[in-house]
């Protein structure tokens, strides 16, 4: 049986993470090619239930992600 302080574990961790920032900031590039200071173009309204279903597709991973961190830290 591994450790739970691996490096595997904490690598397998960090990776997911980084995944779900990446996600993230996707979403935010999305939402910022309609946002502009000078001439705000509001998006269309398909963009905005993906962009709101991907939020909450990257909410519940990471909150799986700390949760599942957390348990094994308990270990």
């Amino acid at each position: 049986m591994k450790d739970k302080n691996t490096p595997d574990v904490a690598w397998k961790f960090w990776q997911e993470s980084k995944q779900a920032l990446d996600e993230l900031g996707d979403l935010m590039q999305q939402l910022a090619t309609f946002i502009t200071v000078d001439h705000p173009i509001p998006p269309p309204p398909g963009i905005v239930r993906q962009i709101k279903r991907d939020m909450a597709n990257f909410q519940e991973k990471f909150t799986l992600l700390v949760r599942e961190q957390k348990r094994r830290a308990e270990r």
